[in-house]
């Protein structure tokens, strides 16, 4: 009996964890915008008071956005970046200041696409933080 009760607990418990996947999929499947950028292979090196991140993008329109902030304050104001077909190869270089080191905010490069209309698509935001530790 106590076998019985068991065993009809965890199916109890193993059906309420497998109705969540469903919804999730579904608001998934329901996004209606042709508007994307997807990052991959992103390297950030941080030399001579410089910041060089490459990767690969593939966005839609093949251009993609990015700008640097730095707690509420844009450090890099938006620019955009042109890619050539699915997966190209990107390279964004932003300068370092004494300033930047110095502030308790993390540095971050916001990298994101939008739509016709100028709106910033954030489905999937890209933000790569900036680590200056042990840079001098």
């Amino acid at each position: 009996m106590k076998k019985m009760i068991i065993i009809l607990g965890l199916l109890v418990i193993l059906s309420a964890c497998g109705s969540a996947e469903p919804e999730k999929e579904s608001f998934l499947l329901h996004t209606d915008s042709d508007v994307y950028a997807k990052f991959q292979n992103i390297d950030i090196q941080i030399e001579d008071d410089q910041a060089h991140i490459v990767g690969d993008a593939n966005a839609s329109g093949n251009e993609f956005f990015y700008l640097v902030e730095q707690g509420e304050k844009i450090l890099k104001p938006e620019e955009a970046v042109q890619v050539d077909g699915e997966w190209d190869g990107f390279e964004i270089k932003v300068d370092i200041m004494k300033e930047m080191e110095e502030a308790e905010d993390v540095v971050i490069v916001k990298m994101y696409t939008k739509e016709e209309d100028g709106s910033i698509v954030n489905l999937n935001p890209n933000y790569i933080p900036l680590d200056f530790e042990g840079q001098s």
